[in-house]
């Protein structure tokens, strides 16, 4: 039997959570999907051990509590001592996410991509995470 490969999404917004949830359920039979609403959680599930450190992050950029250089960084400084990478995957509306992007160093930033998901792309970062899961 096959690991699930866990994946976790970060978003502000429920509707967002909730469609890319169905798709990314859509893509894979071997991935478990959680959602988080509030960055601040998911980093203190994390730092407390009540969550493994997913394979898969999918996080927003604009968020009230923190943004998504936020979460990458309150990461950043906890994985230093556990040398775990995960897939980090910004997400936004923005129109100049690159921009943004550039502020994100780690070896676990794997790339942005522009809001709305579509159900392809979403394909391709659990594809991509599952090869990483198992190298």
């Amino acid at each position: 039997m096959q690991n699930k490969t866990n994946v976790v999404i970060i978003d502000d917004h429920f509707f967002v959570l909730m469609t890319t949830k169905q798709m990314l359920n859509l893509c894979s039979p071997n991935i478990n999907v959680l959602t988080y609403q509030n960055p601040e959680k998911f980093i203190k599930d994390v730092e407390s051990n009540y969550l493994d450190v997913p394979q898969l992050i999918i996080c927003d950029y604009n968020m009230p509590e923190m943004n998504g250089l936020d979460v990458h960084d309150a990461l950043k400084v906890f994985l230093k001592k556990d040398q775990i990478n995960p897939c980090f995957y910004l997400v936004s509306a923005e129109d100049k996410l690159n921009l943004l992007a550039d502020k994100f160093e780690s070896d676990f930033f794997s790339g942005y991509h522009q809001k709305p998901l579509r159900f392809e792309k979403l394909k391709k970062l659990v594809n991509r995470s599952l090869v990483n899961a198992t190298s």
